[in-house]
């Protein structure tokens, strides 16, 4: 069930896409070799991806061929009562992991974030956020990955996990309608905040400026902001997630990181420069 939205001239708004929300999805079989010392990283890696969760059995499809072409003349290991063997118990039986990567900026704006993510460990899929310089669950992106496979047939297992990423799916895009509907000074003052950083900021860090960019990245995709798209603040983003960390023994490397985070700001200062709502977020979120 997708969530209400408003009808106008224009079509429907705000924009609510699940493809906003999810990103590199792939489904993953690690295939242990029999007869030897196996682990994660000796196994026969399989992957393909997805894009829509309309796409996952698709992908599995394409992996179980490739584990038959694969696999002809090397059976992996295995055991008529815990199937596939894995080093890690819980993976025994299928060895099939089903992997995303989401963007959950609406629940964190509403305060249900943690609720959502206790709920996900309850139902046991491990969510990874990035975190660095003292910034949490830096933009609200996270990665996510069941974390057992046994006891289940493949099957079973594929179309349980993606009604779980489903309905967190719907539980983000439920949240980002109702602060377009019932909180949007919330929603417009997250925005407001970023643009004012982004425009104007002397410095900053790579992890402060993916934090900055999840509100942006939201309005970008409810189609609140002109003159850049999700992909582009995606690209910004996930640049930023390849920092090292930083290393501040010496006043050289302390140096280098404000030449860093100046040159950031300066060209945060000029792409943002014109960005602002458009008539239609303005309309929905300055009222």
């Amino acid at each position: 069930m997708s969530p209400r939205r408003r009808p106008s001239p224009e079509g429907f708004y705000p924009n609510l896409n699940a493809r906003d929300v999810v990103r590199d999805g792939h489904v993953l079989l690690l295939r242990n070799p029999s007869g030897r010392k196996f682990g994660r990283k000796d196994a026969v890696r399989i992957e393909s991806g997805w894009s829509d969760f309309d796409e996952i059995p698709a992908a599995f499809a394409r992996v179980q061929e490739e584990e038959r072409a694969r696999t002809a003349g090397s059976p992996p290991a295995w055991d008529p009562e815990f199937g596939y063997l894995s080093p890690e118990p819980a993976f025994c039986g299928n060895n099939l992991f089903i992997a995303c990567m989401v963007h959950l900026e609406g629940l964190n704006l509403l305060g249900d974030l943690k609720y959502v993510l206790a709920g996900l460990d309850a139902v046991r899929i491990n969510y990874w956020g990035f975190e660095a310089e003292a910034i949490r669950d830096t933009a609200h992106i996270y990665r996510l990955e069941n974390r057992f496979s046994l006891g289940l047939s493949a099957d079973a297992l594929v179309r349980r996990v993606s009604a779980v990423y489903q309905g967190l799916v719907r539980q983000e895009l439920n949240a980002r309608l109702h602060l377009v509907e019932e909180d949007s000074r919330i929603l417009a003052d997250s925005i407001a905040r970023s643009l004012a950083v982004l425009r104007a900021a002397r410095l900053l860090s790579p992890w402060e400026l993916a934090d900055m960019l999840s509100p942006i990245r939201l309005a970008a995709s409810m189609g609140f902001i002109d003159g850049i798209d999700k992909d582009e603040i995606d690209n910004f983003t996930l640049a930023q997630f390849d920092e090292p960390p930083d290393r501040l023994d010496t006043r050289e490397q302390e140096r280098a990181r404000d030449k860093r985070d100046a040159k950031l700001a300066d060209r945060m200062n000029k792409r943002f420069a014109r960005i602002g709502l458009n008539a239609t977020g303005r309309k929905l979120l300055e009222t």
